[in-house]
């Protein structure tokens, strides 16, 4: 890939330096947006290019985070946040060519895919908490994907490429198919169980490759990506959490083997809690086990969906990586249903 042509846009946004100064990497990580190592002189950055087609409105994003950053300032939350640069004309988000780019300095630390470890785990689990914590007052967040945490709506969306999407993919998805329709009274229980439950801020993507962490321990230096923050239900951020940390393999692994380890979920269960409980309601509390099973096949549904719609959602490095991930979030889901305790 040739990055050169990336570099303009890295100096709107650092008018001291000069394009000789500057070197640039691509950063493979991440589904949605494509994002950039920066480095000149004086510091590393983050430069990165929203996905315009997902986030239709990427001013909504930058005013969810202001909102954030500002509390999470203003409260005993512990990580580091990020803060962004500026262009000649005071703006974050830069519109260059029908693109949205923003650029800020790098946090240091390490990301991973999977979790190695259940500290590793619990000390997510437990900045998950603090982060809900932080935010438990905050109002005025609006939803930069509509719909994004509405089952209901990735069920309708499910249904509508069953009637016109790819045949040739829709028959080598049929047993898959078989194997959401025999499971979605699941769904039918958390959505009943949701509408109970209060809306909170939530992070919308707390996978574990957007947790960076200390090189030389398993402590967490920052929770980043916060493109998905949105009024919510605790539920979702905690189910996607587990379905992320609890994973043994990668989303599209093709090996065979649990996909499931009871272990780091009872990590994250119990980190999480460890503030959680000081705010949570009962009822969210009870829930937290039926998160873990119903995002699990949500997300699958989602893959699959994407699938039978011709990979137009996720980005694909290969043709039926979507399926495979979904077949891996039903192998997931089916494993957590023999270690997942629900009180419905």
């Amino acid at each position: 890939m040739n990055l050169d042509k990336y570099i303009d846009i890295a100096l709107q946004f650092l008018p001291e330096s000069s394009g000789k100064d500057i070197q640039i990497f691509s950063v493979d990580s991440g589904l949605i947006n494509h994002t950039f190592h920066v480095k000149n002189k004086v510091d590393d950055y983050i430069l990165q290019k929203l996905n315009h087609k997902v986030f239709s409105n990427p001013k909504c994003i930058h005013d969810n985070y202001e909102i954030v950053r500002s509390a999470l300032v203003n409260s005993s939350y512990s990580r580091e946040l990020l803060f962004f640069l500026k262009n000649k004309n005071n703006l974050e988000l830069v519109c260059c060519d029908n693109e949205f780019w923003r650029m800020s300095k790098r946090i240091r630390g390490i990301t991973y895919d999977i979790c190695r470890s259940e500290e590793m785990a619990h000390h997510s689990a437990q900045t998950l908490a603090e982060f809900h914590k932080g935010l438990i007052n905050v109002t005025g967040i609006d939803s930069p994907i509509s719909r994004f945490t509405d089952f209901q709506y990735r069920i309708e969306q499910f249904n509508r490429v069953l009637s016109n999407g790819s045949h040739t993919r829709l028959n080598k998805a049929n047993d898959l198919i078989g194997f959401v329709e025999s499971n979605l009274k699941l769904i039918e229980t958390y959505l009943k169980v949701e509408k109970s439950l209060p809306a909170r801020v939530i992070h919308g993507d707390p996978k574990v490759s957007n947790f960076l962490f200390d090189e030389q321990t398993s402590s967490v230096n920052a929770l980043i990506d916060m493109d998905t923050l949105m009024p919510g239900s605790i539920l979702y951020d905690f189910g996607d959490m587990v379905r992320s940390f609890a994973s043994i393999l990668s989303e599209d692994d093709n090996s065979d083997g649990s996909k499931f380890s009871p272990v780091i979920y009872n990590s994250l269960l119990e980190g999480y809690l460890t503030h959680g409980s000081e705010f949570l309601i009962q009822e969210e509390i009870e829930g937290l086990p039926l998160s873990i099973l119903s995002v699990s096949l949500i997300q699958g549904i989602r893959f699959l969906t994407d699938y039978i719609d011709n990979d137009v959602y996720y980005r694909v490095f290969y043709r039926d990586q979507n399926l495979h991930r979904a077949k891996n979030q039903f192998r997931f889901y089916s494993e957590a249903q023999d270690h997942v305790r629900l009180s419905y």
